[in-house]
């Protein structure tokens, strides 16, 4: 099954700081799961952390290219995948 999760200014417009940092971040990046599989569009030299549903860090990921893919060695379940200022909940299946 393919999940897919694009990161858009319209989910931070009221929370915006009037920075334009959030924003701006939000129009760069890209994050697609399929089954186990992460990947990531415009996110070079940030961290991938990822968060199970209590809250606890399960994994951290140094990103290195703009278009990075990972394999996630985590069991089925839903988690939080964090990257900089953005947070989004995703399903491995």
């Amino acid at each position: 099954m393919l999940c897919l999760f694009t990161l858009s200014p319209v989910a931070v417009a009221a929370g915006e700081t009037g920075d334009g940092g959030v924003a701006a971040e939000l129009e760069s990046l890209q994050l697609t799961v399929s089954g186990s599989q992460v990947r990531v569009c415009g996110g070079a030299g940030q961290q991938l952390e990822i968060f199970d549903l209590a809250g606890i860090r399960v994994s951290t990921i140094k990103i290195d290219s703009d278009d990075k893919t990972f394999q996630l060695h985590l069991q089925r379940g839903c988690y939080f995948v964090k990257i900089g200022k953005i947070v989004r909940k995703v399903s491995i299946r």
